[in-house]
C-alpha cells in the first residue's frame, strides 16, 4: 500500500529540474541577453495581451531618455494547449462559431463576429538610437544599417474598470491614443495615415476601439487637408497571439509604412454601422470621456475613416507628406498602449 509520503515522493520525483525556469516570464530576455552578450537592462513586461508593444515601448523611452543607445525588444507567445483554451472559452472569449469553415472565424469589425481565436507566434524589433553615437554597440557592421522605420509616439493608460471587459466608454484606449499623439508631437489627427487596431473580433472591444478612434477625430482631425485614415486589424489573418500580438503588429506597422502598403480586414463583410457608433458615443455623453461633440466625431468618421473590407486585400496609403501609422494593443487587467511609427526619412 501506497503512503501518503511515498505518493508525495514519487509526485515530486517527476518535476525536473528545469520545471521553475520554463515558467517564468523574463527567461526568454534572459537567454536572449546570454547568448547576445547584451549587459544593459534584461527585464520583462507583464501587461497580457499589451506586453509587445509595451516592450516596444519601454525601449524607445529608454532611448529617449539616454538609457541606452540600442534595445533588443519584441514578445513571444505559445498558447496553444488544452489549459489555455479552455481557460479563454470558460471566459466566453473565443469565437465558437464557424467550426465548418475556421478561416471565417476571426473577423474584426464585421457584425458576425462572436470572439477571437488563438495563435500563437513572436517577433523581434531592434530599436537604436539615430544617429548612432561614436560608441555604438555593433561594431562589428562596417556600415551602419537604415533603419526602417522611426518609432516617433508612445502612450500608455489603464481602465481602472474590469479584469477583461473593456471600458465601453472607449476612455482607456482613448487617453492611450491621446498620450502617443503628444508624445509625438504631430499637430494634427490626419498626419496619421493608418490605424492598426488591436480588434480581436469581439462584439464589445472593436465597437469600443472604434468609437475611441472617433472621437479622436472629433477633437484633433483638420478636415481642411481632406486626407483619409486607413483603419484595419491584422487579426483576421493572423488571430490573437495574446503577449506577441503588439510586437508582430509594431513589425506589420514598420514594413507598412517602409513599402507603402496596408493589409486589408480580411472577412470584413457587414462593418460596424456609424448607428452603432453614435449609440455608444452618446450612451457616454454624460461621462466625463467625451472630449468633442458626438455628432462632429461622427461626421468625421463617415468623411475620412476608411475600413477596407474583405475583398481589398491590400491598400494604398492615402496621399499625406509623410506616411504614419498608429498601432494599439490592450489587454486584460484593463492596460492598453499606442505607438506612432512614421516612415524613415533621410
Amino acid at each position: 500500500m501506497n503512503t501518503s509520503s511515498g505518493i508525495l515522493a514519487k509526485k515530486y520525483s517527476i518535476i525536473g529540474p528545469h520545471a521553475l525556469t520554463r515558467t517564468l516570464g523574463n527567461i526568454p530576455a534572459a537567454i536572449i541577453s546570454r547568448i547576445w552578450g547584451l549587459r544593459g537592462p534584461c527585464m520583462t513586461v507583464n501587461t497580457a495581451c499589451a506586453a509587445g508593444l509595451h516592450c516596444i515601448g519601454e525601449g524607445f523611452r529608454m532611448i529617449q531618455n539616454n538609457e541606452a543607445d540600442l534595445v533588443v525588444t519584441g514578445a513571444c507567445e505559445s498558447p496553444l494547449n488544452a489549459w489555455v483554451i479552455a481557460a479563454f472559452c470558460r471566459l466566453r472569449a473565443l469565437c465558437t462559431q464557424f467550426n465548418d469553415n475556421p478561416e471565417k472565424a476571426s473577423r474584426p469589425f464585421d457584425s458576425l463576429r462572436k470572439g477571437f481565436v488563438l495563435s500563437e507566434g513572436a517577433a523581434t524589433v531592434v530599436l537604436q538610437a539615430w544617429p548612432p553615437p561614436d560608441s555604438f554597440l555593433m561594431e562589428s557592421f562596417t556600415e551602419t544599417p537604415k533603419p526602417i522605420a522611426e518609432v516617433i509616439g508612445f502612450g500608455r493608460s489603464g481602465d481602472a474598470h474590469h479584469l477583461v471587459a473593456p471600458d465601453t466608454t472607449g476612455n482607456g484606449v482613448l487617453r492611450s491614443m491621446l498620450n502617443a499623439f503628444r508624445d509625438s508631437k504631430l499637430k494634427h489627427f490626419n498626419q496619421i495615415g493608418h490605424i492598426n487596431c488591436h480588434a480581436t473580433s469581439t462584439p464589445v472591444g472593436d465597437l469600443t476601439e472604434l468609437s475611441a478612434i472617433a472621437q479622436m477625430f472629433g477633437e484633433y482631425f483638420n478636415p481642411q487637408y481632406h486626407t483619409s485614415v486607413v483603419i484595419n486589424s491584422i487579426k483576421g489573418h493572423l488571430g490573437h497571439c495574446l503577449a506577441a500580438a503588439g510586437a508582430i503588429e509594431t513589425v506589420y506597422a514598420a514594413l507598412s509604412v517602409n513599402q507603402n502598403r496596408i493589409c486589408g480586414n480580411l472577412n470584413l463583410h457587414n462593418p460596424i454601422s456609424i448607428s452603432e457608433l453614435l449609440e455608444v458615443l452618446n450612451s457616454n455623453s454624460s461621462s466625463s470621456t467625451s472630449i468633442s461633440s458626438n455628432e462632429k466625431c461622427i461626421d468625421l468618421f463617415k468623411n475620412y475613416a476608411v475600413l477596407p473590407r474583405h475583398d481589398q486585400t491590400q491598400v494604398t496609403w492615402p496621399d499625406s507628406h509623410r506616411r504614419i501609422v498608429m498601432t494599439n494593443s490592450s489587454g486584460f487587467g484593463g492596460t492598453n498602449g499606442t505607438l506612432l511609427i512614421s516612415e524613415w526619412t533621410d
